[in-house]
């Protein structure tokens, strides 16, 4: 017997899906390994009237103009399909963002927020900390963890799992960062440990992607060796595909700062640099602490020190380098793609349909 889902990720004012509907909808729910024989997905940005499915999964916030009224409607449509109306978050959206202007959004939506999981069958959540968070406020959480499709990874195929290879002699050693715009803060917070090591290494240079607009002083203290990355394509289909066969970094930064919104967060970049072969260095937070070591991950807490340290430690052996890296890609390939635990992701899915 053959189960249905409907399907609204979460998309913005330019109609376009978001990056984490691609991330938790859409490459999953087209994926053979999570859809099995017996999953069928349907994707929309609103509900059928026609359709019969066993389970709505919205997404988030679901639509640009989402108001209480459309919200209650919506609820009351799935309610009329005899449907599990079933919500998917990734964020921790009930406890203040470290952005005010995010802040000020979420403020906004969070009475719909509440809204949603307390009438959610199931929300289904990226991480544990966030499932712990929603537990009171939901029926039921299923942990559903990040995985990457590996049928947008362009690595060479001899290249996938191998790590980057070591840098040739007097070749740059390039420490690369990425994140959404709201993330300036956090590469922020580890400058001065960055400054340093870079001063110490002068055949080091930082590549950025994706915080061009809030990097402060940054250009200043750098001058040429700063890259910012300005081509990256917009839709995550595009990206990823273009971030594998493109950046070629020895290093990743993956500094977090602590409070209730980050400590809800995914390792999703530790994933990304991983499908690039790249050694990752990590704060000390829940978002990493728990697969950060299989992944051979550099962890460090909020101490300028052991960030110095280790930023010396792999700039220092490049051997070091490509064991970690090689690590990461293996743990990437073997543990946290569709293809290697999508069954992980069908398997709680059928549970949830199967106990309502």
């Amino acid at each position: 017997m053959s189960h249905s889902f409907t399907i609204l990720p979460e998309y913005g004012a330019d109609g376009q899906y978001h990056g984490s509907a691609y991330i938790r909808l859409i490459q999953p729910f087209t994926h053979p390994a999570v859809l099995g024989a017996d999953f069928i997905a349907e994707f929309g940005k609103d509900l059928p009237a026609t359709a019969r499915p066993d389970a709505v999964i919205v997404e988030r916030g679901w639509r640009p103009d989402l108001s209480m009224h459309l919200a209650e409607d919506l609820l009351e449509r799935i309610k009329r399909q005899a449907a599990f109306f079933w919500w998917m978050v990734d964020d921790n959206l009930f406890d203040p963002h470290p952005s005010w202007e995010t802040e000020r959004h979420l403020s906004r939506l969070r009475p719909i927020f509440r809204l949603f999981a307390r009438e959610a069958d199931a929300i289904l959540v990226s991480t544990k900390p966030l499932a712990e968070r929603l537990q009171g406020l939901a029926k039921r959480v299923v942990l559903l963890p990040n995985l990457l499709d590996e049928r947008l990874l362009r690595r060479p195929a001899g290249d996938l799992g191998a790590g980057k290879q070591p840098s040739r002699q007097n070749s740059p050693i390039r420490i690369g960062y990425m994140g959404t715009f709201t993330h300036g803060p956090d590469l922020a917070f580890i400058l001065p440990a960055l400054v340093k090591a870079l001063s110490d290494f002068p055949t080091a240079q930082l590549e950025v992607l994706g915080v061009s607009q809030n990097l402060g002083k940054l250009p200043g203290l750098l001058g040429d060796r700063l890259h910012i990355y300005r081509n990256a394509p917009p839709s995550y289909p595009q990206f990823l595909p273009w971030l594998t066969q493109n950046v070629n970094w020895d290093i990743g930064l993956a500094p977090l700062t602590r409070n209730t919104f980050n400590d809800c967060k995914s390792d999703i970049k530790i994933l990304d640099y991983a499908a690039c072969g790249t050694t990752a260095v990590c704060s000390a937070v829940p978002a990493y602490l728990h697969n950060a070591p299989l992944a051979d991950c550099l962890i460090c807490d909020a101490d300028m020190t052991q960030w110095g340290n280790a930023l010396t430690a792999l700039l220092t052996d490049s051997a070091v380098r490509h064991t970690r890296g090689k690590q990461a890609s293996r743990y990437l390939f073997e543990q946290r793609t569709l293809s290697t635990a999508g069954t992980d992701w069908h398997n709680a899915l059928k549970d949830a349909l199967l106990c309502g």
